[in-house]
């Protein structure tokens, strides 16, 4: 008849399980952005995990801004055992970005930045990201 509606154990079970794994994923970009991304300004973990609909084979998506570039990139990685994206700019290469994505009809950039979680960073030169970019958007 109707497939069996999975225990409401096993849904609590598995939301723990997905905020751990989301606890461990935001330590590890922490620490990628302390390591890897010294002089940014600020930066932001997005995507399935930040959001707690991650797996075991999701990566993490950073969004790292330093105050200047000569120009933006993009590099993947792992990190602790995670697969990691991550898009580097500063303000005016993500304005850019933010612009094109969203002429382009296909806004991955802004979508990223609605359900992020910040990292701090010990100076910030320029405002935060979700302030300054819908500005921008």
């Amino acid at each position: 008849m109707f497939p069996p509606v999975p225990a409401f154990e096993d849904e609590i079970v598995n939301n723990i399980q997905k905020h751990i794994l989301a606890e461990r994923a935001l330590a590890a970009a922490r620490r990628c952005v302390a390591s890897r991304y010294v002089g940014a300004a600020f930066a932001y973990a997005a995507g399935s995990i930040m959001r707690g609909e991650g797996t075991t084979f999701s990566d993490i998506d950073l969004v790292v801004v330093f105050p200047c570039l000569e120009r933006a990139w993009r590099e993947s990685f792992t990190q602790d055992g995670f697969p990691v994206e991550v898009f580097v700019h500063d303000p005016q290469t993500l304005a850019h970005y933010l612009h094109q994505d969203a002429d382009s009809g296909y806004p991955i950039m802004a979508n990223m930045h609605w359900r992020i979680i910040s990292i701090r960073m010990p100076t910030a030169a320029i405002p935060s990201w979700p302030t300054w970019s819908r500005r921008a958007v």
